[in-house]
């Protein structure tokens, strides 16, 4: 792990503060590569986590805003500054725009280190963010030993790295994920020369950091077991990773562990009109089908929907038998034949559905591209 501890000189000045980054930087030396800097370095974006100390500066407020733009994990470390006697000058000009800078740096943070019981107390009561650990400083404390509070720390850069896994899959990652994915759901795709010869491409290079992230993301999407479903089936042993023993903050995701309803329709569409042009189809297949899609529609615009439903879909469309005029003259009917030809695209596109399957023809357009987002989240 690479590890920048960036401490604006104004804030060194504080006994406190040079003794926390001297503990940290002597007992974790033999445990990562870790450096220390009161400028803004040059290679800052080389480091796997940051961690700024200080929130009375206008550099750290930056430096944590261009760090989350290249999806490097953050920590911050308040040290008192955000106590109501301490919130005036530090060179921020008037209080109100010092406010909103710490606010927006705060709410930016992957996490917000504590160093006593009563800033803890004070913190929470803002709700700027939740993702906070009390890890008390051995320059005030002697309730804890120097060795404790880094090995503390140590944990905690690990915990806001391995929070932010979504941010930290690139492009390559992504498409391993769903290649998996595809073996996973469909053992056919294993027979295709262009498909294995891409994931023989891929699959071999991923690092362990990379099978890290890809597990907590496939764990937190519920597609884990088709994960290694799909790598039984290409015949790729991947570093054992066990996400449950992993410490993380919760996911800002928030879905039921289920798979996708093909038989209740969603209690938003209960109504009259719905519920006949649905009952009165004839094909037991379409009347599922729909009421999938219906149900996809509803949970992407409440923001739960796992990557799992949109495998569950297409499974239906490819390994069920229906009535393909029926589905979309029922799609029409419901007005929801535009977005499901976008959910058919997307299912050509990321989990590679031929054309042979789709039941309407597929559209790609910006909105496809911005319900691709909202699905797969990555």
């Amino acid at each position: 792990m690479k590890i920048l501890l960036y401490m604006p000189s104004h804030i060194e000045k504080r006994n406190a503060n040079q003794a926390l980054t001297s503990v940290l930087l002597r007992c974790l030396a033999q445990k990562a590569e870790i450096s220390y800097a009161s400028k803004w370095p040059s290679e800052w974006k080389t480091y796997d986590v940051i961690h700024v100390f200080g929130c009375s500066g206008r550099q750290g407020p930056r430096l944590i805003r261009k760090a989350k733009h290249e999806r490097i994990p953050t920590v911050l470390s308040p040290l008192g500054d955000l106590q109501p006697w301490n919130s005036l000058g530090h060179g921020l000009g008037s209080t109100k725009p010092m406010r909103i800078r710490q606010r927006q740096m705060t709410i930016d943070a992957s996490a917000v280190h504590l160093c006593s019981v009563w800033e803890q107390q004070h913190f929470e009561q803002l709700k700027w963010n939740p993702r906070t650990q009390l890890i008390q400083n051995t320059a005030i404390t002697s309730m804890t030993s120097e060795a404790q509070m880094a090995d503390s720390m140590l944990r905690l850069y690990q915990k806001a790295i391995d929070s932010n896994a979504y941010a930290q899959i690139g492009t390559m990652q992504r498409r391993a994920i769903l290649l998996l994915l595809q073996a996973g759901i469909d053992a056919e795709k294993t027979d295709n020369p262009a498909y294995k010869a891409e994931t023989d491409h891929i699959i071999p290079v991923l690092t362990q950091t990379d099978w890290r992230n890809i597990c907590l993301y496939a764990y937190d999407e519920q597609i884990l077991d088709l994960i290694q479903i799909g790598l039984k089936r290409i015949q790729f042993i991947a570093p054992n990773i066990v996400v449950e023993d992993i410490e993380r903050f919760p996911s800002t995701y928030h879905y039921e562990k289920k798979h996708l309803e093909s038989k209740a329709l969603p209690d938003n569409l209960l109504k009259a009109r719905t519920s006949r042009i649905i009952e009165e189809g004839e094909d037991t297949n379409v009347r599922e089908l729909v009421t999938m899609v219906l149900h996809i529609r509803h949970e992407i615009r409440h923001h739960n929907m796992p990557l799992l439903h949109l495998a569950d879909l297409y499974r239906k469309m490819k390994f069920t038998d229906y009535d393909e005029d029926e589905f979309y003259d029922m799609t029409v009917q419901l007005g929801i034949d535009t977005f499901t030809a976008r959910l058919v695209s997307i299912l050509e596109e990321e989990l590679g559905l031929t054309e042979g399957f789709h039941p309407i023809e597929a559209r790609q357009d910006k909105e496809t591209k911005q319900l691709t987002k909202n699905i797969i989240k990555l």
